[in-house]
């Protein structure tokens, strides 16, 4: 009884398989196996998210300590940089950094030496 059943499965299983074939072999819908060929411009892009990381890289950082004391001005500006990308060693230049916000604190900080050294 239960190899009966089984067999009986077997034949509608393989049956509706081969029906199913059958009927996508025989649907000739060339329309879809074909497409018109036109002469033009073919853009391939590639669009993608994410964030590249160099093979080798070292990040570069002013100073932010100058003797026991935090120095650090409003935000620096970069006036000049080598293009990304590009091989450098050590001692070649890299960037070059808004000097004004510098310049004006050290004018500041000189101002109050003077008066203090006066006022001593």
């Amino acid at each position: 009884m239960k190899k009966t059943l089984i067999v009986t499965g077997a034949i509608v299983g393989v049956s509706l398989l081969a029906l199913g074939l059958f009927i996508s072999l025989t649907n000739n819908d060339t329309e879809n196996n074909f497409a018109r060929v036109e002469s033009g411009y073919f853009e391939i892009s590639v669009e993608s998210t994410g964030e590249l990381v160099a093979e080798n890289s070292v990040d570069i950082k002013g100073p932010n300590l100058v003797g026991n004391r935090r120095f650090r001005p409003s935000p620096v500006r970069i006036i000049d940089m080598v293009p990304e990308g590009t091989v450098v060693k050590k001692g070649d230049f890299v960037a070059e950094l808004d000097r004004s916000s510098f310049v004006n604190s050290l004018k500041d900080e000189q101002d109050e030496l003077r008066i203090a050294q006066t006022n001593y």
